[in-house]
Order: C-alpha cells, then structure tokens, then sequence
C-alpha cells in the first residue's frame, strides 16, 4: 500500500516536471514574478528545480528512500504552498504555476488538492515498516531521469520542442489566432513574452515607430496568462496588443521574439529574434 500511495504521489510530480519542461519559458516567467531570487538566478534555479522535481517523482514512483523521502517531499508542498498563498495574496501572481501553461488553478484548489497530496504522503509514511527498498539500480534510474529532464530543458528554456502550427513563409494565417479581414492592410504580427529581455527592447523600438506606419496594422501578440500581472506593468506597448490562450502561443511561436508579416491571409516574411529593420525602413 505504501508503495502504490507513493508511487501515485511520484507520478503526479513527473507529470508537473513534464508540464514545466515542455513550456519553461511560461514557467521561468512565472517564478520572476515572486521576486524572491536575484534576477540573474531565476532561470538557472527554475530549472534546477524543475529537474528536482522530476527526480523526485522517480523516486516516489520507486518507493525509493521512502522513510526519508516522504517527509522531506511533505516538507516542500507546504513550503510552496505557503508561498504560493502569499503571492496571490500580495498580488504578485494569479496561481501557483505548478501545471506550466497547461492549468490554472485558483488558490483554493491548489491548497486542496496539495493537502490531499500531504494526507497521501503520511499513509503511507506510516505504512512504510522498513527502508529497504534502496536496490542501487533504482538509483540509476532517478538519475538517468534528471539527465533527460536537464538536456530536454536546455533546449525548452531558449524555444518549445516544437511548433505545431507553421509560422512559415506561404503558410496560411489562421483567422482564429487573428482576424485579418477586419482591414485591407497588411498585418505585421510581433510575438513577445515578459520573459526575455529582447522582448523588452522590441517593445521599446515598435513604440517609436508605431505612430509613423501607414502601410500595415502592427499586433502584438502576448500569452493570455500574464493579463493583469505586475510584471506585465514593465511593458507598456503603444500598439494593440492581443492575448492568445497560452498553450497556443507557445505552440504557435517557436521562438521569441518573433515577427510575421502577413499579407492576403499568407505568411509574407518571418523575422525570428531579428528586429525587423528593413520593413520599417521601406515603410518610411
């Protein structure tokens, strides 16, 4: 019983490390808003911690260390439970971010379904008679699970695994992700997320120009979860700006920042972590 408890504990842990590794950059954004780390840290412990959590799911899945584990991993939920309380509290963010882009939950849930998760960990803590169930190779195992967890996130953190939509050139614009028939001028869309510097300094550049275009619409495009954060106050756009879902703008992205110009409902150009100098030059 011990074991099934534990290992159901461990799954729940490795399906979140999941969630976080196939979208960190929503992730790593998340935790800036706490404000609890140097800056310059944030990323690197983000990831740090995404790759504990992951390891420590094997190891409930293995009922590895059990008498050891399961407390110390009781000890982390009420931990980021409190400090999930004091930052929807205080403001500085709107869920716990436990779920990556996949699920927000309100604060009450969260602190449910997390003392659900510490009543699991003690039955089982106290159905473990003895600890031996340290075989070496299970070990092996939680280690081989950082590893692909730490090469995975080291391609997530600069762009997602994939991008399933297309944003390529003569590729169709979907009219669900933005109507351009509202206008008959072209559309110059800018993907950009509060998690990367260049962002902040597209923004900057797109504000000094966006009053002097005249041949196309320019949209920026955002990932709905950060409407109405603090961190999304530093970024104040002159121009439209147009939340998507983010599950869909992380998808849709690839990399950030991004820029697409469409022009009769068809990808034109696409601009990916270049500033798209030459288009505004022309439009002077």
């Amino acid at each position: 019983m011990s074991a099934l408890l534990s290992a159901f504990i461990g799954l729940v842990f490795l399906l979140t490390a999941g969630f976080k590794v196939f979208f960190a950059l929503p992730f790593i954004t998340h935790t800036r808003k706490f404000k609890l780390i140097p800056e310059r840290l944030n990323a690197l412990l983000a990831v740090l911690f995404i790759e504990m959590e992951a390891g420590l799911g094997m190891a409930m899945v293995l009922h590895l260390y059990p008498l050891e584990l399961i407390p110390f991993t009781i000890g982390l939920i009420l931990f980021f439970s409190i400090v999930t309380w004091w930052g929807i509290k205080t403001g500085r963010t709107q869920d716990c971010g436990c779920y990556g882009a996949f699920l927000n939950l309100e604060l009450w849930q969260t602190l449910v379904l997390n003392a659900g998760y510490i009543l699991i960990l003690l039955v089982a803590w106290l159905n473990t008679d003895q600890d031996d169930y340290n075989e070496f190779w299970k070990v092996g195992i939680v280690l081989a699970t950082i590893l692909i967890f730490h090469f995975t996130l080291k391609r997530t953190v600069k762009k997602p695994l994939f991008s399933i939509f297309g944003l390529r050139k003569g590729n169709f614009w979907k009219q669900n992700w933005y109507q351009t028939d509202k206008t008959p001028h072209d559309y110059l869309f800018v993907f950009l997320d509060e998690s990367c510097q260049e962002c902040r300094e597209w923004i900057s550049q797109l504000n000094e120009i966006y009053p002097h275009l005249n041949h196309f619409n320019l949209i920026g495009l955002m990932p709905m979860q950060f409407d109405g954060t603090d961190e999304s106050k530093e970024l104040i756009p002159c121009f439209p700006i147009h939340k998507l879902n983010a599950i869909v703008f992380y998808l849709l992205m690839g990399q950030i920042p991004l820029a697409v110009l469409v022009k009769q409902h068809r990808i034109n150009m696409v601009w990916r972590k270049v500033f798209p100098e030459e288009l505004f030059s022309r439009n002077h």
